[in-house]
């Protein structure tokens, strides 16, 4: 995956299904370092880490990733 093809519903998406198994930080500052590294050619920075993204292509390949993940068990089904 290449940089321009990463999104604000990605990043939300990564927010939702690890922010209390492998994202340990506040919304605040996941936001700032996703807008820092990833995203920032983006003119409207908005909040992503509110509300819960739309399910979408990328939603399928970080289940199969995690399906196949040698300790599952660490990651919390939504």
């Amino acid at each position: 995956m290449i940089t321009q093809d990463l999104t604000k519903n990605m990043f939300a998406i990564l927010w939702f299904r690890y922010r209390k198994t492998l994202l340990k930080c506040k919304a605040n500052e996941y936001r700032g370092f996703v807008y820092k590294e990833y995203l920032k050619d983006i003119k409207n920075k908005t909040e992503f880490t509110r509300r819960k993204p739309e399910k979408d292509v990328f939603t399928s390949m970080i289940q199969r990733a995690e399906r196949r993940y040698s300790d599952s068990e660490i990651f919390e089904e939504l």
